[in-house]
């Protein structure tokens, strides 16, 4: 079963995610670039745990690294507080599952390209 369908068919598991997400957001009015940093990091680490291809990827394009891209890519960050606030857990995933794709090739690019 895929991330996705597991939170889709677990009520549990969903309001789970969405306390947790809740709590790291924190109030609207005060919600840094670095909390929704946060919420990213915890759907990464989701998508990680349930796929282990992803562990690989991850480690690849390293912790530090990705939370670095996260924290300098407002639009994606938008992206995973808005789909956040719409309940739509399954988009976060994919744009986060695309973002850690996406920073790995950068990563091994940059690893084989010479000086």
């Amino acid at each position: 079963m895929n991330l996705c369908q597991a939170i889709d068919t677990n009520k549990q598991l969903f309001e789970m995610i969405q306390m947790v997400g809740n709590k790291l957001l924190g109030e609207t009015k005060d919600r840094p670039q670095i909390n929704k940093s946060f919420l990213a990091i915890y759907f990464i680490n989701l998508i990680v745990l349930e796929n282990k291809r992803f562990l690989e990827v991850y480690n690849n394009a390293g912790k530090e690294n990705i939370l670095i891209s996260l924290y300098n890519s407002e639009i994606i960050l938008e992206e995973v507080e808005k789909n956040f606030h719409e309940n739509d857990f399954c988009q976060i995933v994919r744009l986060l599952s695309n973002f850690l794709i996406n920073m790995s090739a950068n990563t091994m690019n940059s690893k084989s390209s010479p000086s």
